[in-house]
């Protein structure tokens, strides 16, 4: 099975030898098709390295158009390759990389589906009653699999962290509970080795949350701020695993990648820029290539020994390099020329070849396509080169700027049926509304809900309050949350808000938040909000509380403004819940202007 991984990709590879494939042809088949071929061993098998290697060295020699009789030349070193296209890379997957990340999958779904028949035979087998992180010998005799797991768990201890549900399962000072940081390597001093396995619950009471006094003892104040964002549940309900590698808690393989192999960008190029511009993909594979300095000009061809002659071919007045080819040749100068007779200009003046490309490629100019006519006329001079120097002279225009006119003309042509938003006026499909804060139904209240993260001052708040049918205000509260997600201040304030209506007795409830993503999260809970799966799930048991009638559903900012004004009060740095059982005075005119009706301008969405 493993070798035959190797032959299938040969047998693949077989197929397309002869074919003529571009350099972003081939880049594609290796994306969508040959590093698919192993993908299905590696995701039960600890692969030889021998084997991986191998299949990186064809697939290697494929990106680069040779073969196992024939050598080209490998322009950019596949160390560069394999990194992320924001980083300066295509996105491809080393092999050894790729199978290290399928086997912490497996170690992952080991650890979080403990009832399934597999884990529950490789635990009783190889774990013996342990937790797979606290085996420290290796059995001899043991599967290709368990071994592959067993090789990974730094790895996998890496990217677990915890949700903290009641903190009865999670170590405060040496699990990943609080972000992507373990507590006992913060703190300012030394902490006692009685308090080292206390667990996160060891510092809550109920009734008044955190012990800050002992905490504040070990922890610097910007740590204790996020601790803040976190709130115990009462009930049992354990805690649970959840992926740190992204943000939604799941775990992927492109995360665990990154754990496997970190890597920072190359330079200082705007690569994410290059695949977003609006070009064929072989344009943008060759700005790729131009971004590295890796096209091969005669000058780059001497260096590698592919030529005598470094000079260029079309005039021969000096080294052929980026600078001359695209800047100074006598035809690249006839090129800029012809598009300045249509009225296009790019940025010159005197400087190097990277800050001329950055410039107009990244830079500001009065005409926002200009970063595609100029990746588009760059494509050009190095094909019309290409074209001169194998005697295909036929393909080239002798009207150059006419015919970049008209490929230009087809790029605004395709933005125009892609459906670009337009500059000014209103766009497609809205139409203008006027709005204002709702009072509602008979016999119902009405919670205004809204959180608010101030990034300056390192700090977040929620906010609320409940009126009546006419506008009254029945009761209204600010909680400080330290610092956290502007999604978690959203949530924390609709939660404090339905605890705060239990207590008051209300059987028929209306919630109203500006937040479209905490409004579907409740309406429609799936596993990809795992970060805030207990917060998520304490919301929803009260939603579904059956001694009272509860709705939910967004509203705009400008209907919400009594709402964001608690939660603005909420980040000043009380700690604790703030109830307000009369408007505080910084309401007074919003509530004015709720009860009176004023109404706001806004595009809305044609229905």
């Amino acid at each position: 099975m493993i070798r035959g991984a190797i032959e299938r990709v040969e047998n693949r590879l077989a197929g397309w030898k002869d074919k003529c494939l571009s350099l972003a042809g081939r880049i594609t088949l290796l994306q969508s098709t040959l590093t698919a071929i192993p993908a299905y061993v590696m995701q039960s098998t600890r692969l030889p390295r021998s084997v991986c290697d191998a299949l990186d060295t064809r697939f290697r020699r494929f990106l680069w158009g040779g073969s196992a009789l024939e050598r080209k030349p490998h322009l950019v070193k596949w160390d560069t390759v394999i990194k992320e296209k924001s980083k300066g890379g295509l996105g491809l997957r080393s092999m050894r990389h790729l199978n290290s990340a399928y086997i912490m999958k497996l170690g992952w779904r080991l650890s979080t589906e403990p009832a399934a028949l597999w884990t529950r035979i490789l635990k009783e087998k190889y774990c013996k009653g342990k937790d797979l992180h606290s085996i420290s010998n290796l059995v001899t005799s043991c599967s290709n699999a368990w071994r592959g797991i067993m090789e990974i768990r730094e790895w996998l201890n890496q990217g677990t962290g915890m949700d903290i549900g009641d903190g009865r399962h999670t170590e405060f000072w040496n699990q990943k509970w609080l972000d992507d940081m373990i507590l006992s390597q913060q703190t300012i001093r030394q902490i006692p080795e009685e308090q080292r396995p206390n667990r996160v619950c060891d510092y809550w009471q109920q009734g008044t949350g955190w012990n800050w006094e002992q905490l504040s003892q070990y922890i610097p104040a910007t740590l204790l701020k996020r601790i803040a964002s976190f709130e115990l549940m009462e009930e049992e309900v354990g805690d649970k695993p959840i992926w740190v590698g992204n943000k939604a808690g799941k775990f992927d393989i492109k995360s665990a990648i990154h754990i496997v192999a970190p890597s920072t960008a190359i330079g200082v190029g705007e690569w994410r820029w290059i695949w977003k511009l609006r070009a064929p993909h072989r344009i943008q594979t060759f700005l790729w290539l131009l971004q590295h300095c890796k096209l091969l000009t005669n000058e780059a061809r001497f260096k590698r020994k592919l030529t005598s002659n470094p000079y260029c071919d079309l005039c021969g007045e000096g080294m052929e390099d980026l600078q001359h080819l695209f800047r100074y040749c006598p035809n690249a100068q006839e090129v800029w020329h012809s598009l300045e007779r249509e009225g296009m200009f790019c940025s010159a003046g005197d400087m190097d070849f990277q800050t001329w490309l950055q410039r107009n490629l990244f830079g500001p100019h009065e005409d926002s396509d200009w970063s595609t006519k100029f990746a588009i006329t760059l494509w050009y001079i190095w094909k019309w080169r290409c074209a001169s120097c194998f005697n295909n002279i036929a393909t080239i225009p002798l009207d150059k700027g006419k015919f970049l006119r008209y490929k230009f003309l087809d790029i605004s042509t395709q933005a125009m049926t892609d459906g670009q938003p337009l500059s000014q006026g209103i766009h497609p499909g809205q139409n203008e509304q006027w709005i204002r804060w709702e009072f509602p139904t008979e016999g119902w209240m009405v919670l205004n809900t809204d959180g608010a993260v101030k990034a300056q001052l390192g700090s977040a708040g929620a906010g609320g309050v409940i009126r009546d049918e006419w506008g009254n205000w029945i009761v209204g509260y600010s909680e400080y949350l330290g610092y956290c997600s502007i999604f978690k201040a959203e949530l924390r304030g609709i939660l404090r808000g339905l605890k705060i209506a239990k207590e008051h007795h209300i059987t028929k409830l209306w919630i109203r938040t500006d937040s479209t993503s905490v409004v579907n999260a409740l309406k429609n809970f799936r596993s990809e909000h795992r970060e805030h799966f207990f917060l998520l799930q304490q919301c929803i048991q009260l939603l579904k509380w059956d001694r009272w009638e509860v709705q939910i559903s967004h509203c705009f900012r400008e209907t919400n403004q009594v709402a964001d004004k608690l939660a603005t009060i909420g980040t000043e740095g009380r700690l604790g819940v703030t109830i307000f059982q009369s408007p505080p005075p910084e309401t007074h005119e919003l509530l004015y202007a709720d009860y009176a009706g004023v109404s706001w301008p806004r595009l809305c969405k044609c229905k």
